[in-house]
Parts: C-alpha cells; sequence; structure tokens
C-alpha cells in the first residue's frame, strides 16, 4: 500500500469519527456512499467512533440505509407529495406550459390536448369535486401513441403511479395508500374478463361510492377501503360499456408521414417537475372556491357525459382567458363523437325493435318474425351476437328482460304464438331513446286512398281493406282484396255502376262473417237480386 493511500484511509476514518460526536445520521450516510472496498477498510474504526460494540451491527445499519436511498425520487413523491411552487401560479400559463408539452410529444385528435390538459390539472384539485370522470385512451390499432401520451400525461398528474397491470386487491390497497394518479397502460390485455378489476375502477367515479370493504386480519375484521382517485387507461379498442360511460374517451390515431413529434426525455418526469410543483400550488390556492363552482355545463342529450366534464368545466372557468370556451367546444366535439361512435347495447336493441313495428306498420309481432327482421338489419350484430351465431328468441328476451318487457301469446293467423305487442315497449322507449325517437303505433293500415263521397268513405278500386268494414253493393261488378284480421285475403266480387264500392253503414248486411274469430265466413248482400261472396 503506498503512503498517499493509507493516508488517505486513516484521513477518512478520522474525519467519520470527528463526526460521529456531532450527527451520527450523517455518519451512517456517509459510510453508506463509500465503495465497497472503502466501507470494509473503515467499517471498525466508524463501529468504535459510534460505539457500536459488534462491527456487523453497523453493517445492517448501513444495509438498510443503501436500501431505503434507493428508493426512486418519484417513488417519494408518491408517499409524500410534490412540495408546492413558492410563488403564486397563474393558472392560464400553466395550463399553456402543460399543452405545449402535448402538443410537443403526442398527436391528438380534436379536443384531446384541451382535455389532457384539464384532467391532468385536475389530478391535483379532484377532491373538490362530487365526480372525477374517468380519462380513457383508445386506438383501433397498436401504435398509436397510447404508451407516449400516458407517459406525457403522468409527467404532469399528481402523484403519479404507472402499471402495464394490476390486481383488484392492489389496486384498492394502492389508493387507500397514496390516493395516487393512476395511469393503467395495455388495458385491453386485463381489464375486459376482469368482472371484480371492474367494479373497483366503476366506483371510484363518485366519490360517495368510491369504496370497497374487504376483510382482514387474522380476525376478519370488516375494512373499508378507497377507490377514489384520478384514473386514466390506455388500451386497444374500446373499453367496457361500464368505464366508457364513466370517461373522457380520446381516440388516438397513427401518426402520417407528414406528422412530427419530439421524442421524449429520458427523465420526462424530472423535466417537467416544476409544472408539477405550480400545478400544486395552483390547486392548494383554488380548491376552496372550485368546491363552490357551478359551471354551465352544455347540453349533449347525456347525464353522465355532462356529470364528467364537470370538473373539468369548472377549472377552466376558474383558468379563464380563451379557456372556458376551448373547454366546452373540446366537450361537445369529445361527447358527439362518442355517440357516433358507439352505442351502448340496450338502447340498440329498442331502437331496432322500434323501428321493425315502424316499418312494418304494425302493432304486434311474433318472436320468431322479430328476431328473422333483426338479424336482416344490416351493420348490426345481431346476424353475429354470439360466437358468430345470429340471435335467437332466448337470448332476445334475456335482453329485453331487464327492461321489464315480456313476450306473450299472440295471434297469428290460425295459430297462437309467443310474441311481443308494441304497449310493453313504449316505457323503454320514453325513458332509453331520445324523445324525438319514441315510436306511436299506427292503426292498422288500410292500404290504398280513401275518398269521401257524399259523407261515405270509399275505398280506390284494387285496394286492400280490413274485413271489420262490411261492404255493401252498387250496380255494376268491382273485384277487391280484402284482408281478414289473421292476414289473409279473399276476393270479392261486387257488380255495381260506379267504379267503387261504398262501406254501408248497416254492418248487419254481413253478419254471417265472423268478424273476430279470424276465420273466413261467407257474406251474401242482396240488392236487385245480385249476390255479393266472400
Amino acid at each position: 500500500m503506498s503512503e498517499i493511500a493509507a493516508k488517505m484511509i486513516t484521513e477518512s476514518a478520522r474525519v467519520i469519527a470527528l463526526d460521529s460526536s456531532h450527527d451520527e445520521d450523517q455518519v451512517i450516510s456517509d459510510l453508506a456512499k463509500l465503495s465497497s472496498m472503502d466501507y470494509e477498510r473503515q467499517r471498525e474504526g466508524a463501529a468504535k467512533a459510534l460505539g457500536i460494540k459488534r462491527v456487523s451491527t453497523l453493517d445492517k445499519i448501513v444495509k438498510q440505509y443503501r436500501i431505503d436511498q434507493e428508493v426512486k425520487p418519484e417513488s417519494n413523491e408518491l408517499k409524500n407529495g410534490i412540495e408546492p411552487w413558492h410563488d403564486p401560479v397563474n393558472g392560464q400559463m400553466l395550463a399553456s406550459s402543460i399543452i405545449k408539452a402535448f402538443h410537443d410529444h403526442t398527436i391528438l385528435p380534436e379536443g384531446g390536448d384541451i382535455a389532457l390538459t384539464l384532467w391532468a390539472i385536475g389530478s391535483y384539485c379532484f377532491n373538490a369535486f362530487r365526480i372525477y370522470p374517468k380519462l380513457c385512451l383508445s386506438s383501433p390499432e397498436k401504435r398509436c401513441g397510447k404508451t407516449t401520451t400516458m407517459e406525457t400525461l403522468g409527467a404532469m398528474t399528481h402523484r403519479t403511479l404507472m402499471a402495464s397491470n394490476v390486481s383488484p386487491s392492489t389496486l384498492f390497497r394502492s389508493i387507500e395508500c397514496w390516493q395516487p394518479s393512476i395511469l393503467i397502460d395495455e388495458g385491453d390485455t386485463f381489464i375486459d374478463g376482469n368482472e371484480e378489476l371492474r367494479g373497483i375502477i366503476n366506483s371510484g367515479h363518485t366519490r360517495s361510492g368510491a369504496s370497497v370493504l374487504r376483510c382482514v386480519g387474522d380476525d376478519h375484521e370488516p375494512k373499508q377501503f378507497s377507490t377514489w382517485a384520478p384514473m386514466a387507461i390506455a388500451m386497444i379498442k374500446t373499453p367496457p360499456d361500464t368505464i366508457k360511460d364513466r370517461s373522457v374517451m380520446i381516440t388516438l390515431r397513427r401518426k402520417m408521414v407528414g406528422e412530427s413529434v419530439t421524442r421524449l426525455p429520458i427523465e420526462i418526469a424530472g423535466a417537467f417537475k416544476g409544472v408539477r410543483s405550480q400545478c400544486q400550488r395552483w390547486a392548494q390556492d383554488n380548491i376552496d372556491t372550485l368546491k363552490l363552482a357551478v359551471p354551465e355545463i352544455p347540453t349533449v342529450g347525456n347525464d353522465r357525459a355532462e356529470d364528467n366534464w364537470w370538473a373539468l368545466i369548472a377549472i377552466s372557468d376558474l383558468l379563464g382567458g380563451d379557456w372556458p370556451q376551448l373547454a366546452r367546444n373540446a366537450m361537445r366535439t369529445i361527447e358527439g363523437s362518442k355517440a357516433e361512435d358507439d352505442e351502448a347495447i340496450g338502447p340498440m336493441i329498442l331502437s331496432d325493435i322500434r323501428g321493425v313495428f315502424s316499418e312494418k306498420r304494425v302493432n304486434k309481432i311474433t318472436s320468431s318474425d322479430l328476431v328473422d327482421e333483426l338479424i336482416d338489419l344490416e351493420e348490426r350484430p345481431w346476424s353475429e351476437w354470439k360466437h358468430g351465431k345470429p340471435m335467437t328468441k332466448v337470448s332476445l328476451a334475456k335482453m329485453l328482460k331487464p327492461y321489464g318487457i315480456n313476450s306473450k301469446k299472440i295471434r297469428d293467423g290460425y295459430d297462437t304464438k309467443q310474441g311481443y305487442i308494441i304497449e310493453v315497449f313504449q316505457d323503454a322507449f320514453s325513458r332509453y331513446l331520445a324523445s324525438d325517437e319514441v315510436f306511436t303505433p299506427s292503426p292498422p293500415e288500410i292500404a290504398g286512398t280513401m275518398e269521401q263521397t257524399q259523407g261515405n268513405p270509399v275505398i280506390a278500386e284494387g285496394s286492400s281493406v280490413p274485413l271489420q268494414n262490411s261492404i255493401t253493393e252498387q250496380n255494376g261488378t268491382t273485384e277487391h282484396n280484402v284482408p281478414f284480421q289473421n292476414g289473409t285475403q279473399n276476393k270479392t266480387e261486387h257488380k255495381t255502376e260506379h267504379s267503387n264500392p261504398v262501406i254501408p253503414r248497416d254492418s248487419e248486411k254481413c253478419s254471417s262473417v265472423p268478424f273476430q274469430s279470424g276465420n273466413k265466413g261467407e257474406c251474401t248482400v242482396s240488392q236487385d237480386r245480385e249476390n255479393f261472396d266472400l
């Protein structure tokens, strides 16, 4: 060993010994920073200086200190939050810096940059609201920038906790422990088939119901765990309807050849630490005002969507400048495209059934006929409803049952079959379809034109008329198709001088026809010694 090295080792040990009398924590910190070789050389002298009899005890202390210091800075921020900015923050300037980051690093649809910026700021003050929406980033295919957008978002949000997979218990325990902003990537790989996880995600939408109950410990004591936290989910395709309904949906697209973005910095969390600190200060100064906010929400025809945007619109109003109008425009754009892109299965089947009744102009239809009509609809899922097979009468009945709609026995010609009448759908039509789409059943169709001749309705020649309307003869001969109540038709030959037969006021002239039974009868009307047979 050279004299210089020996001198360095002796000097280091002497410094530690001197410091130990003043600050033991500092001595442990200095020891932990030494290389393995330097520590080995100094451990005995340091233990003696600290009054530790066993050197192995000092080894354990130093080892634990090193483990504690190896925790990433982001995790420390997850536990303790970030220190608020030292001065009051201009909200508009803060929002501009956040939206610039999204413009620099991501390709977003119209309104997406506004929604992401407001959502990120809201993650610091979401406790001011009754509802805080999920944020869902979806794309039709891979390589549309979901992960990049999530990384950029995570650099802005409060106590960011990112994961590409999570179990139900880990999710609610993490929320209970840190109340972080949870950013879940690759959601399409594990959320759709996990009902328990989906229920926990859904529960965090409204603060009053954002909790789950579990038994813990050897005594199985019930414990309430919070699920109230900002949550963003990125996935290919669209999420389950219940998650989508609670989310501000941002549909990402693959970057075109002419579009360019700036690559994210390696330490993106560190690059935007000042932004997070300013968000914390802005939220701290304005949370009481936000609690009292009653923003004017645009009407988009969906109460849940309007609830979702309440917090974001309130934040935009407080930011001021152009942000209130930008936020409302973004809401109309995003919610409008969401309504066009997808229709919930329940309202979809109701809308299609309403269309069948309206198109066929009937007040009742058999189950088999209704299913056939639904299957024939183009660009609808009913022809490949389950495992590539068409919808059945049973699956239709199961879909309609939650709406209180059940089939019943109805007449179909000479037979009695299971079917539906229009009246049982009216409540569901009124509640789940737009008010201007509610179908009002028409009276039974009378094909042909009705005319008035001297106060009497006249059936145009060659038309079909219901059997309920009995027929009287005039001089001459005319042939008509007469539909019975069972849907069948029969020929009538009527001799009359006029081109049109007149419906009589005296129905007793056709009293032999069983109008209500639906069976074919014979009617003979005698006038001027001519017979009219059905």
